[in-house]
């Protein structure tokens, strides 16, 4: 009985840990499908205007944002950081991973760009994850 319950836990264990690697690594969840195309300052400033309007109409939603690059940064964690300027002191926080093998070369200070990523709300910056090149 008692090898029985050992083998019950140990096959949870085995399935939840297959289970977390699998939802750690899967990509953007729809990435072909877009909720919100809008430009960088016009996501900014629903943000800046009205949160609460803004995170009922954008939040956990999959938005395509075009802007210029104001700044890019890559973490330890292999994270990289591209920030859109949001037409005032802050902007767009556009985070991807590294190992989605993006091309790095075109993520350069002033150049345009569209990206499409999930909203996870406002800290003076508009905060987008999991982003793709759209």
């Amino acid at each position: 009985m008692k090898k029985l319950i050992f083998l019950l836990i140990l096959l949870a264990i085995a399935f939840g840990a297959y289970y977390g690697f699998s939802e750690f690594n899967r990509g953007l969840e729809g990435a072909g499908k877009t909720d919100f195309a809008v430009s960088s300052t016009e996501l900014f400033t629903a943000f800046d205007d009205n949160e609460k309007a803004a995170n009922t109409k954008y939040l956990d939603k999959n938005i395509e944002v075009s802007g210029v690059i104001q700044e890019v940064s890559k973490g330890k964690d292999g994270t990289i950081t591209v920030t859109l300027d949001g037409g005032m002191m802050f902007g767009i926080t556009c985070e991807m991973f590294e190992s989605d093998k993006i091309d790095q070369s075109k993520y350069k200070k002033g150049s345009k760009i569209t990206l499409k990523g999930i909203c996870t709300g406002f800290l003076s910056d508009v905060v987008l994850v999991r982003c793709v090149d759209a």
